[in-house]
Parts: C-alpha cells; sequence; structure tokens
C-alpha cells in the first residue's frame, strides 16, 4: 500500500510513508472439507504483514511478521444441518510482533497478542 503523506506543513514528513500503514499485507484463509467426516472441516489461515512505520520521518519501523491461524468447524447432518460450530485461534505459532504503531503526543508501540503459556 502507497500510504505517503502530503501536505503536512512539515517538508520533513511529506513523502513519507503514514504511521502504522504496512507496505504490504495480505491474509490467506481457507475452508477444507475433510473426506470421511461428513460436516466436518479445517480452516488454515496465514497473515503476512510487512514493516510499518513508527515515527512521521520514518526514522523508526517495526519489522514484518508472518501468523498462523488454525479453525475447525462442524455442522452435525452435514451441510443441511441447522447448527454450525466453530472455534478458531489467531497465532497458533505464538509469536510475538509489534501489532501497532501510533502517534499521539509520543510514538507508542503495541505487542501484538501471544497465548497465555501461565498454567
Amino acid at each position: 500500500m502507497k500510504a505517503v503523506s502530503t501536505g503536512t506543513g512539515a517538508p520533513a514528513f511529506d513523502s513519507k510513508q503514514v504511521i502504522n500503514v504496512p507496505h504490504l499485507h495480505t491474509n490467506i484463509f481457507a475452508d477444507l472439507t475433510v473426506p470421511h467426516l461428513r460436516g466436518f472441516h479445517l480452516m488454515p489461515g496465514w497473515s503476512s504483514t510487512s514493516r510499518k512505520e513508527a515515527t512521521r520521518d520514518d526514522a523508526v519501523s517495526v519489522p514484518s511478521y508472518n501468523l498462523f491461524n488454525l479453525g475447525a468447524r462442524y455442522t452435525p447432518g452435514g451441510e443441511q444441518g441447522r447448527v454450525t460450530f466453530h472455534i478458531y485461534a489467531d497465532n497458533i505459532g505464538n509469536k510475538r510482533y509489534w501489532s501497532d504503531t501510533a502517534r499521539v503526543s509520543e510514538t507508542h508501540l503495541s505487542v501484538g497478542r501471544v497465548a497465555d503459556s501461565a498454567p
């Protein structure tokens, strides 16, 4: 994505990538039928986010990251069933990443969700 700032009133900030907007973001998801298990589907997913700027002058950025997700759905009685059960987990690899960058009065970085490893 080419989200470039213009007309900011500060030449140092013009023609710079906008804060918290990745240069490239991709999501791929699937819904796969599981043979011999009527009504059961696996739902894998992959999300890729490229580097994001954390300051208006592009001097600080956060690195790119990839996340893998996995889900399942089950419809008793197959596709004509009346109820469907879903379960879905984001970030199954427990990847630590910078999810957001923002500028309020100072630059703020937010850590992405990770699974809790406590018992």
